[in-house]
This record gives structure tokens, C-alpha cells and sequence, in this order.
């Protein structure tokens, strides 16, 4: 977008001096002369306006406030968002998605062994779901078929 600046010295005026703005979206021709304060005003409103202004037609969508979940997902995560309200006794719409990823585990534990018991050791497509509450996130390991609440920390 071409913009052009220029500075005079109008002779008809009692030699007041001129500021043109050309930026072919707005023209601005200040003079400064007794009320400069005004001129240095509406100088910046107009270098303000000019600076905001759209450049082309397309505008940004807005953010989703949660990840979208894909159809394969939608049970899981749903299902790990009613075991959190259950045990903290508070409604499923206080309780906000913060990440969704497809991970593969390494074996049946999802990624959450306990000590004491043994896996089998096969590739296990699932979900990590991230859950939400208050200043507390809540992550859940996920299959198909079984979730399970694998650890709880601190929102940063």
C-alpha cells in the first residue's frame, strides 16, 4: 500500500506548516499554526487510524475455546468427563477439554504402570485427554474400549 508523508510551509496562511498524509485510504492535511496542539492530535488519531486499517477482505476465525474432537474420540473423551464430575462431585459443564492428542502406548498399561502388576507389551492405539477444573489439570490415558485417570497437576 503505497503512503506518502510530506512537509510545507503554506504561504497563504501566514506561514503556517502543512502536513499531508497520502496513504490512499484516508488524506489528512494538518496546519500547525497558533492551535498546534490540535494539529499534533489529530496527526496522531490519523496515523492511529491509518495503522488499524484492513488491509484486505478475509478476517481471522475465532479460536475454539476447546480442541475439536473428532467423531472416534467423542466417547472418551465424554466418558472421561463424567468419571472427573463423579469424583469431584461438580457437573460435567464445569469442566473444560484442554488438549486432545492420539498417541500410541507401548503397552496395555497406557502409559500408567503400577507397581506390582505386569502388561502385555503390544501397541495400543488411545487418546490422551486433558481435562480442566478450576486450577487443576486432570489427564486421562484412553483405548477404544477402557480410560483411565493417570495423573492430576497444577494449571499453570
Amino acid at each position: 500500500m503505497p503512503f506518502g508523508m510530506g512537509l510545507t510551509t503554506d504561504k497563504k496562511n501566514s506561514g503556517q506548516i502543512v502536513f499531508t498524509i497520502d496513504d490512499n485510504l484516508s488524506r489528512a492535511k494538518i496546519m500547525f499554526g497558533k492551535s498546534w496542539m490540535l494539529g499534533v492530535m489529530l496527526l496522531c488519531a490519523n496515523l492511529l487510524l491509518a495503522s488499524c486499517a484492513q488491509t484486505d477482505s478475509t478476517t481471522a476465525a475465532p479460536l475454539p475455546t476447546e480442541p475439536v474432537i473428532p467423531k472416534r474420540a467423542t466417547a472418551q473423551v465424554e466418558q472421561a468427563r463424567d468419571d472427573l464430575a463423579t469424583r469431584l462431585g461438580i457437573a460435567t459443564d464445569t469442566i473444560r477439554l484442554v488438549a486432545l492428542e492420539a498417541v500410541e502406548w507401548s503397552d496395555t498399561s497406557l502409559g500408567c504402570p503400577q507397581f506390582g502388576k505386569s502388561y502385555a507389551q503390544v501397541i495400543v492405539p488411545g487418546f490422551r485427554i486433558t481435562l480442566r477444573n478450576r486450577n487443576t489439570l486432570y489427564i486421562y490415558h484412553s483405548t477404544s474400549t477402557r480410560f483411565i485417570l493417570c495423573r492430576q497437576t497444577a494449571a499453570q
